[in-house]
């Protein structure tokens, strides 16, 4: 018959109340989820929050580096990538940790309500051999601090290690790659923005000379001093042309609203560019196609990503090799016990063992295969990709030396125009030639100079496309810009 131990009762109860308590604590600790109504009113005030901070002032014009040095600071983009590059680093560091031994500690204190007694039975005559007796304390401890390390996993979780690492190498090349495709979206967006500002200065100097010509028009229709058709015609011309002439700050407006959020810039921000002189181009700058492949092949970051994924297949390979060989874990144990009838309260145990599971093996033959097949896979998407980046390089190439025969072209109409409108102005003079005359001649010159401009900014992002394709890193000076921030 079993005793009953008062002492045992009161130590479940103490228990008993420490688990309870830890219960309540933890449920006290779990809050109530948000509803989605709390959820998007948190983002929304997030979302403004960061919407202030970009509400900058800019206390002097800024130029294309200084505008490249603020965007690759604030694009959201770069940033998203970046931490994506972050949470890559704290993979890789997990996937070396991996690869360390197990280090098990271990230790426990238990009470019987009774003592562990037993009686002997002789197997021979059937008899008690033996009075009763025990061979534990009915309150025992018992600790242990065990150490195993597996060979075969160990080989592949230094394989995963070395993916982890490679895996972090591709996101830092997708993030190179995306400071360049936004280094010549911002190129193009402002030599846009530049042209249509000097596109649009110059047009309300005109627009008020026409404004001015449409008037005396007017008023000579009223008093007959011209002729009523000559009067109609001169105003139908002057107007269309105001027309035209009205849309460019709306433009504008618009190219610099698209340079301002490749910035990470509010659209309301008021920024202003540094002024550039466009020069007359007279010759071309020749670039030559096989350099360019050359450098498209050794600089593209997309390449680099496939030489890193083509080591993680590889890698892929040797953690299917290493499944092959059977589990080796070698083990290190030692355990205390305070029980005072054993011998010894201190032993170590040291564990070798070897196990492998048969059937899996076609399992793992027919991985292996598949995987070297992915690994030739890869090199030949690897090749795909060059031959689409030098069908880009050429096709960039071959876009450059059409804008910049353009550009010619329209360099020499600008300079013709030029001619004409000062030849016009010295028979004005003279009076050879009427005022409407003149006007139109500035008005000629005006609309050749802008598509000379337009032109000249295609050119440009043209040449930066060039860069872009063969994966050339811009440099960018170390100018101050010149913000202040609310």
């Amino acid at each position: 018959m079993y005793s009953y131990d008062k002492k045992l009762k009161n130590k479940l109860s103490v228990v008993m109340a420490i688990v309870a308590l830890v219960s309540v604590v933890c449920t006290i600790g779990c809050n109530k989820e948000k509803s989605l109504t709390d959820t998007r009113r948190d983002n929304i005030d997030y979302d403004m929050n960061q919407h202030k901070t970009r509400n900058v002032k800019f206390t002097g014009a800024l130029s294309l580096d200084q505008i490249i040095s603020f965007a690759i600071e604030n694009n959201l983009d770069l940033k998203a990538k970046q931490l994506e590059i972050n949470i890559q680093k704290e993979l890789t560091s997990q996937a070396w940790l991996r690869s360390l031994p197990t280090l098990i500690g271990e230790y426990g204190k238990t009470h019987r309500s009774n003592a562990l007694g037993s009686d002997a039975i002789s197997l021979d005559t059937g008899l008690e051999t033996l009075s009763t007796s025990r061979d534990s304390e009915t309150s025992t401890r018992r600790g242990s601090l065990s150490a195993s390390w597996d060979v075969v996993e160990f080989s592949s979780a230094f394989f995963m290690a070395l993916q982890a690492g490679d895996k972090e190498r591709i996101a830092k090349q997708n993030l190179k790659r995306i400071k360049q495709d936004l280094v010549l979206d911002i190129t193009k967006k402002y030599w846009q923005c530049v042209v249509m500002g000097e596109a649009t200065t110059e047009a309300e100097k005109i627009l008020k000379d026409v404004d001015a010509r449409l008037d005396a028009i007017t008023e000579g229709l009223k008093d007959k001093s011209i002729l009523r058709i000559d009067g109609l015609k001169l105003k139908k011309k002057f107007t269309i042309v105001k027309m035209r002439l009205k849309g460019y700050r709306n433009t504008w407006e618009e190219l610099k609203a698209n340079l301002k959020l490749s910035m990470g810039l509010s659209p309301m921000v008021e920024i202003k560019l540094a002024s550039v002189d466009i020069p007359i181009l007279t010759k071309l700058e020749k670039m030559e196609a096989a350099s360019l492949e050359q450098e498209a092949l050794c600089s593209r970051p997309e390449l680099f990503q496939q030489d890193y994924n083509e080591k993680i297949a590889h890698n892929d390979v040797r953690v299917a090799i290493a499944s092959f060989f059977p589990s080796l874990p070698v083990s290190v144990n030692h355990n205390y016990s305070n029980n005072p009838f054993l011998y010894a309260n201190n032993w170590y145990t040291l564990g070798l063992k070897a196990s492998t599971d048969i059937l899996s093996i076609p399992q793992k033959i027919a991985n292996f295969h598949s995987l070297a097949l992915k690994q030739k896979l890869i090199r030949e998407q690897r090749m795909k990709l060059s031959i689409g980046i030098l069908a880009q390089v050429n096709l960039a190439l071959i876009q450059y030396y059409a804008d910049a025969d353009l550009c010619l072209a329209n360099s020499s109409l600008v300079n013709v125009q030029n001619e004409i409108v000062k030849v016009d102005k010295k028979m004005l003079d003279a009076g050879k030639k009427t005022s409407d005359e003149y006007l139109s001649a500035e008005i000629d010159y005006f609309f050749a100079n802008l598509e000379y401009m337009i032109s000249y900014a295609e050119m440009m992002g043209a040449k930066a496309q060039v860069e872009n394709s063969v994966g050339r890193e811009v440099a960018v000076s170390a100018e101050s810009i010149p913000v202040l921030t609310d």
